[in-house]
């Protein structure tokens, strides 16, 4: 079970290297704002025209638990460094999880000075990390959480046990397929792998075709917005939109003749 204080880079868990964390570590609820709107001469206030969120900045407090000498303070600073920066020495995108919510990560690098302080053999150090994408990424996909899965051993309310996916349906006549969707709104990578003919697959209001499928292996990437044939990009052969999976229950329906193959709908749940 995860410690709520516990910092993992990648499945890298530093209390393991010898580093703790301080409470006053910043992690924000949500990121800035980046508002967009119009001042128009002669009128009060403005027009709104929305907002976006900006990257995601953390500020980690991290110290080194007691060493004998500065010399090995140094090395394990050396040691977190090669935690943040590839071999030519670049910052490089790691997954930041933290122990209250292990479930999920966010890609950060580091974005600023590394500033130690060092106090009667101790050294803490201030590590500023960005996340560029400010959203937070579930560590497993929808097609990966089914009951009793090995995967699910974190704490949390994770919707444990919802419909969504489970891996491949064998679809041989039309039928339909729910699909569960915490967080926001994201766009599946929709495999299809066998026969059918004019295959249709929908959801919330948008849909798309394939003419044939030809026993070939189809993925239709709606995030992405790309379409391949065993590897091959096959743009042309979709008719229609791309799929979008709201919050909550999604019912994906799929149709079509000749219906023998393989369906396979992964999706990561992302937050704020």
């Amino acid at each position: 079970m995860a410690n709520e204080a516990d910092v993992f880079l990648d499945d890298t868990r530093l209390q393991d290297r010898g580093w703790r964390f301080r409470l006053s570590s910043e992690e924000p609820g949500l990121p800035e704002l980046r508002n967009r709107t119009v001042t128009v001469p002669g009128r009060h206030g403005h027009y709104d025209f929305g907002a976006y969120f900006g990257a995601r900045e953390f500020m980690l407090d991290a110290v080194l638990e007691r060493q004998p000498t500065y010399a090995d303070i140094n090395r394990k600073l050396d040691e977190l460094k090669a935690e943040l920066l590839d071999a030519q020495g670049r910052p490089k995108t790691r997954k930041l999880r933290f122990g209250d919510a292990v479930d999920r990560y966010f890609n950060v690098r580091l974005s600023g000075a590394l500033t130690v302080e060092r106090v009667a053999n101790l050294a803490i150090i201030k590590v500023p990390l960005t996340a560029s994408d400010p959203h937070a990424y579930s560590v497993v996909s929808a097609d990966e959480i089914t009951w009793g899965s090995e995967i699910i051993t974190f704490d949390w309310n994770y919707l444990l046990g919802h419909e969504s996916g489970g891996g491949v349906v064998r679809v041989v006549a039309p039928t339909t397929q729910s699909v569960t969707i915490s967080g926001q709104a994201v766009k599946p990578v929709i495999t299809l792998s066998g026969a059918g003919t004019n295959v249709r697959v929908a959801a919330n209001g948008r849909a798309f075709t394939l003419a044939s499928l030809g026993g070939a292996t189809w993925i239709v990437d709606c995030e992405s917005e790309t379409v391949t044939r065993n590897g091959v990009a096959r743009f042309d052969a979709l008719n229609g939109d791309f799929i979008e999976l709201l919050p909550g229950n999604n019912v994906l329906s799929i149709a079509g003749s000749g219906l023998n193959f393989d369906f396979i709908v992964k999706a990561r749940d992302i937050f704020l």
